[in-house]
């Protein structure tokens, strides 16, 4: 007889719980002024920016696993002005004159919520295998903002663009859906947790020492020195710290100043 065999069912994650009355800051990937936040739990995208409610213009989030070469795609709603976001794909869209606010160009269910109060959010989730056939190994957010009327002129947009009133493709923020991933559901990415996946490997560059660590575009890190853990002297090396920018999915620090046989290094994250 074979031996006996035993199995662990591994649990998913939670779903989002939206609507919450507390800001998921920890999801924040870029803010430029307006504001994306997005995190993945399984195979769950959440995605939220301000609400419109109380002011004059229309508040969308364009998601998108490709970008086009150029922005060649209507801009949403009729509003004025062309994007890199594919036709067809997802997007999340709030009026300002109203409480209405949908998904657009989805599969599969979906959630959403809007606060009726200025300051506060417009988020929804929707499943990423049903709207792109597979997980993505990146993903491409836009949000915007357009005057309620039609042909209205683009007003405000994250990440910053150029202001020719168009979303082009390097004004979308790309990030690597691994580095969106709270497998915890705690608030935190995976990669900002050293028990999950945030790792520093050491490794050499050009003959001195170095590390690479993964990422979460949009966050920002210090390098730390220590040439004796004996007395856990740490020096730090960055004066300023290194962000990583959209759609990098590791970094690298060598350092050029290191002397000896043995040196540590941590990497500290930054708020």
């Amino acid at each position: 007889t074979s031996a006996s065999v035993s199995a662990t069912t591994q649990t998913a994650p939670p779903s989002f719980e939206i609507g919450a009355s507390s800001e998921p800051s920890g999801y924040l990937v870029n803010s430029p002024g307006m504001r994306i936040f997005a995190a993945v739990r399984g195979t769950l995208l959440y995605v939220a920016t301000w609400t419109p409610s109380g002011g004059a213009n229309d508040h969308f989030i364009l998601v998108s696993d490709s970008l086009e070469s150029g922005a060649t795609s209507a801009a949403p709603w009729g509003k004025a002005g062309t994007t890199a976001q594919p036709s067809g794909k997802p997007f999340l869209a709030a009026e300002s004159e109203s409480e209405y606010a949908a998904w657009f160009n989805v599969n599969g269910s979906t959630q959403l919520w809007r606060d009726n109060t200025g300051g506060g959010r417009v988020e929804g989730v929707i499943d990423l295998i049903a709207n792109f056939g597979s997980v993505p190994e990146m993903l491409y957010f836009s949000a915007a903002a357009y005057p309620t009327a039609d042909s209205s002129a683009l007003s405000a947009q994250a990440p910053d663009g150029n202001s020719d009133g168009n979303i082009d493709p390097d004004e979308f923020f790309a990030v690597p859906v691994a580095a969106l991933r709270d497998s915890a559901a705690n608030g935190v990415f995976d990669r900002l947790d050293p028990a999950r996946a945030f790792n520093v490997q050491p490794t050499f560059s050009s003959g001195m020492p170095a590390v690479v660590w993964p990422v979460v575009p949009g966050r920002s890190y210090h390098i730390w020195h220590c040439g004796d853990l004996a007395n856990e002297s740490w020096t730090r090396l960055t004066t300023t710290a290194i962000q990583a920018e959209s759609g990098e999915d590791e970094l690298e620090y060598t350092d050029l100043n290191a002397t000896g046989t043995t040196n540590f290094y941590k990497v500290e994250g930054v708020d």
